[in-house]
């Protein structure tokens, strides 16, 4: 009865500091929980035959395009607060509100840019040829020819004509 107590005390502890020993995965901008950053695993696809100095540099461009890709978006978060925070107000002022939607749409195109920016810097990277490869590993599939619906190519189900 001792040993099996025992032997269940030394499991509960193992699987307890197997947990917490585990990195944190939730600090996605944070490089201090990372050792390798990998936001984009599709580029580590063998089709692409990317190369090590490739993936390191898209690493790179990654680690800072999140971070300024976040503080954009909790600027925008908190653009969106003080929104709300003036129409609780008994009057709000328009002529604020306004400016405040327009402050918030500089912001979001701003992120729009940071983002298309990492992509082509990304893509600068890139040969022509994984550049097309990573194109149709990417393409959604569209129609009856490339997988549409659940039957056969060419059925799509639903109901019947007149």
């Amino acid at each position: 009865m001792k040993t099996r107590l025992f032997l269940l005390s030394v499991l509960t502890i193992c699987c307890i500091t197997s947990v917490w020993g585990q990195p944190n995965h939730d600090k996605i901008g944070d490089p201090m929980f990372h050792t390798k950053f990998d936001a984009i695993p599709i580029l580590r696809d063998p089709r692409l035959r990317m190369s090590e100095d490739q993936l390191s540099k898209i690493d790179t461009i990654q680690k800072k395009a999140i971070i300024d890709i976040e503080k954009k978006q909790l600027e925008l978060q908190q653009e969106r607060l003080n929104i709300k925070e003036e129409l609780f107000l008994d009057s709000p002022d328009l002529t604020k509100i306004k400016s405040i939607v327009d402050k918030k749409a500089s912001i979001a195109s701003e992120l729009e840019y940071l983002t298309i920016k990492r992509d082509l810097d990304i893509k600068a990277i890139m040969s022509k040829e994984q550049f097309s490869i990573f194109q149709e590993i990417t393409r959604p599939s569209r129609g009856p020819k490339e997988g549409y619906g659940t039957g056969p190519k060419g059925h799509r189900p639903g109901p019947k004509g007149p």
